[in-house]
Protein backbone atom coordinates (compact mmCIF):
# COMPACT_ATOMS: atom_id res chain seq x y z
CA UNK A 1 0.00 0.00 0.00
CA UNK A 2 1.11 3.59 -0.63
CA UNK A 3 2.23 6.04 2.03
CA UNK A 4 -0.26 8.37 3.74
CA UNK A 5 0.64 11.44 1.69
CA UNK A 6 0.35 9.45 -1.57
CA UNK A 7 -3.11 8.23 -0.55
CA UNK A 8 -4.24 11.76 0.33
CA UNK A 9 -2.90 13.05 -2.97
CA UNK A 10 -4.70 10.29 -4.90
CA UNK A 11 -7.93 10.96 -3.03
CA UNK A 12 -7.72 14.69 -3.81
CA UNK A 13 -6.96 14.06 -7.49
CA UNK A 14 -9.83 11.57 -7.73
CA UNK A 15 -12.30 13.84 -5.93
CA UNK A 16 -11.41 16.78 -8.18
CA UNK A 17 -11.57 14.66 -11.34
CA UNK A 18 -7.96 15.31 -12.26
CA UNK A 19 -6.88 11.70 -12.83
CA UNK A 20 -6.38 10.19 -16.25
CA UNK A 21 -8.72 7.38 -17.31
CA UNK A 22 -6.07 4.79 -16.49
CA UNK A 23 -5.27 6.24 -13.06
CA UNK A 24 -8.96 6.53 -12.31
CA UNK A 25 -9.61 2.88 -13.19
CA UNK A 26 -6.71 1.75 -10.98
CA UNK A 27 -7.88 3.91 -8.08
CA UNK A 28 -11.46 2.68 -8.38
CA UNK A 29 -10.09 -0.88 -8.25
CA UNK A 30 -8.30 0.00 -5.01
CA UNK A 31 -11.53 1.55 -3.69
CA UNK A 32 -13.45 -1.64 -4.41
CA UNK A 33 -10.99 -3.76 -2.45
CA UNK A 34 -10.06 -1.41 0.43
CA UNK A 35 -12.79 -0.30 2.84
CA UNK A 36 -10.44 2.08 4.71
CA UNK A 37 -9.65 3.86 1.41
CA UNK A 38 -13.38 4.25 0.70
CA UNK A 39 -13.93 5.77 4.15
CA UNK A 40 -10.98 8.11 3.62
CA UNK A 41 -12.45 9.19 0.28
CA UNK A 42 -15.86 9.81 1.87
CA UNK A 43 -14.29 11.84 4.69
CA UNK A 44 -12.24 13.85 2.23
CA UNK A 45 -15.31 14.63 0.10
CA UNK A 46 -17.30 15.51 3.22
CA UNK A 47 -14.51 17.82 4.39
CA UNK A 48 -14.49 19.54 0.99
CA UNK A 49 -18.26 20.02 1.15
CA UNK A 50 -17.98 21.46 4.66
CA UNK A 51 -15.29 23.90 3.58
CA UNK A 52 -17.44 25.00 0.64
CA UNK A 53 -20.49 25.33 2.90
CA UNK A 54 -18.50 27.36 5.42
CA UNK A 55 -17.27 29.71 2.69
CA UNK A 56 -20.82 30.06 1.38
CA UNK A 57 -22.06 30.95 4.88
CA UNK A 58 -19.30 33.54 5.27
CA UNK A 59 -20.24 35.04 1.92
CA UNK A 60 -23.94 35.14 2.84
CA UNK A 61 -23.15 36.79 6.16
CA UNK A 62 -20.96 39.39 4.46
CA UNK A 63 -23.69 40.07 1.91
CA UNK A 64 -26.24 40.45 4.71
CA UNK A 65 -23.96 42.93 6.52
CA UNK A 66 -23.33 44.90 3.33
CA UNK A 67 -27.04 45.03 2.55
CA UNK A 68 -27.85 46.16 6.09
CA UNK A 69 -25.22 48.91 5.93
CA UNK A 70 -26.51 50.00 2.53
CA UNK A 71 -30.10 50.15 3.74
CA UNK A 72 -29.35 51.81 7.07
CA UNK A 73 -27.00 54.48 5.73
CA UNK A 74 -28.95 57.70 5.14
CA UNK A 75 -28.58 59.37 1.77
CA UNK A 76 -27.44 62.81 2.87
CA UNK A 77 -27.41 64.14 -0.68
CA UNK A 78 -31.19 63.85 -0.88
CA UNK A 79 -31.64 65.52 2.51
CA UNK A 80 -29.30 68.36 1.57
CA UNK A 81 -31.09 68.92 -1.75
CA UNK A 82 -34.49 68.97 -0.03
CA UNK A 83 -33.18 71.45 2.54
CA UNK A 84 -31.77 73.73 -0.16
CA UNK A 85 -35.00 73.65 -2.16
CA UNK A 86 -37.03 74.41 0.96
CA UNK A 87 -34.70 77.22 1.95
CA UNK A 88 -34.71 78.75 -1.54
CA UNK A 89 -38.50 78.50 -1.69
CA UNK A 90 -38.85 80.13 1.71
CA UNK A 91 -36.56 83.00 0.77
CA UNK A 92 -38.42 83.52 -2.51
CA UNK A 93 -41.82 83.60 -0.82
CA UNK A 94 -40.57 85.87 1.97
CA UNK A 95 -39.12 88.49 -0.38
CA UNK A 96 -42.04 88.38 -2.82
CA UNK A 97 -44.66 88.80 -0.11
CA UNK A 98 -42.77 91.53 1.71
CA UNK A 99 -42.06 93.46 -1.51
CA UNK A 100 -45.71 93.28 -2.62
CA UNK A 101 -46.92 94.69 0.70
CA UNK A 102 -44.62 97.73 0.36
CA UNK A 103 -45.72 98.63 -3.18
CA UNK A 104 -48.93 100.69 -3.33
CA UNK A 105 -51.58 99.31 -5.63
CA UNK A 106 -52.83 101.74 -8.28
CA UNK A 107 -56.26 100.94 -9.58
CA UNK A 108 -57.09 102.62 -12.84
CA UNK A 109 -60.57 103.74 -13.66
CA UNK A 110 -60.80 101.24 -16.53
CA UNK A 111 -60.26 98.37 -14.15
CA UNK A 112 -62.90 99.66 -11.82
CA UNK A 113 -65.34 100.12 -14.68
CA UNK A 114 -64.68 96.58 -15.88
CA UNK A 115 -65.32 95.21 -12.45
CA UNK A 116 -68.42 97.34 -12.06
CA UNK A 117 -69.71 96.40 -15.49
CA UNK A 118 -69.15 92.73 -14.71
CA UNK A 119 -71.19 93.12 -11.57
CA UNK A 120 -73.91 94.95 -13.44
CA UNK A 121 -74.15 92.38 -16.18
CA UNK A 122 -74.43 89.56 -13.63
CA UNK A 123 -77.49 91.02 -11.88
Amino acid sequence: MSSGSDIIEKIELYAKGKMSQEERALFEGELASDEQLRKSLELSMLADELVIAQEALKLKEQMRKDLYLYKSKPNWNVYALALLIGLAGGIYVYYNLSSEADVPVNVTSKQVQVVVSEKDSGT
